[in-house]
């Protein structure tokens, strides 16, 4: 990860957090590692998505915080892959296209009005696919596709 200060490997973020034995430890990991060459395909989102108003179940939402446990980590993408960032309103780069699929199917997952059975793998898949379908398309500034 490229971040501000040293760079750091998110195996090395998995050993800190491993090391803590938290009963719930959720690591994800969307590093935008490619700039899209026309950045109006990817996508704007004026708000993040998850704030106060929704119709959260709160059954749903402690079977997938507060009863869970385990360990995960996971990436929106794979060695070989592109990772895109969306834009915010004023053009600069945003979220990335992963981490807003992935708030998106939270909130679709803890809903009252889905069918969900809160589950962390039907969310993950959901979000996988979100963000896959977002950015399949996309052409990268090496013109290779996402």
């Amino acid at each position: 990860m490229a971040l501000d200060g040293t760079d750091m490997a998110l195996e090395e973020v998995y050993n800190e957090l491993q090391s803590k034995n938290a009963r719930l430890t959720l690591i994800i990991g969307d590093m935008c590692n490619s700039l899209p060459e026309n950045r109006r395909a990817v996508g704007r989102r004026e708000h993040t998505p998850f704030k106060s108003g929704y119709l959260f179940d709160e059954n749903k939402l402690s079977k997938l915080f507060l009863q869970s446990s385990g360990f995960l980590i996971s990436t929106s993408s794979q060695k070989g892959e592109w990772s895109f960032c969306m834009n915010n309103s004023d053009g600069s780069m945003g979220n990335g296209q992963f981490t807003h699929a992935f708030i998106e199917s939270v909130i679709k997952e803890a809903s009252k009005v889905s069918a969900s059975d809160a589950e962390w793998e039907a969310l993950f898949v959901r979000a996988y696919n979100k963000a896959h379908e977002s950015t399949v398309s996309i052409t990268n500034q090496n013109g290779e596709k996402g």
